[in-house]
């Protein structure tokens, strides 16, 4: 899923990425692509793009490249069933 809130006061764009699970794909190099497409976009030139993936269970890998990435962040999600 994508989502693109603009904020109008501040000049923020987000790219939120909602993975089920730890994603199929790689969620970072999703969320990357869509964040060098704002970048480049003349539209949005002089806003702040920001990227943000909700998984659960993240990797590794996914994490170390989220890490040193300063335009994107990691949440995870945790899912719990109660029997009642």
């Amino acid at each position: 899923m994508l989502s693109v809130h603009i904020g109008v006061r501040h000049h923020e764009n987000i790219v939120i990425e909602l993975k089920k699970d730890s994603g199929y794909d790689d969620p970072y190099y999703q969320t990357k692509e869509y964040v060098d497409w704002f970048d480049n976009n003349p539209k949005y030139k002089g806003k702040k793009i920001h990227g943000i993936i909700c998984l659960n269970s993240p990797t590794t890998n996914v994490l170390e490249k989220v890490h040193n990435d300063e335009r994107i962040r990691i949440f995870e999600y945790q899912i719990l069933y109660t029997e009642r």
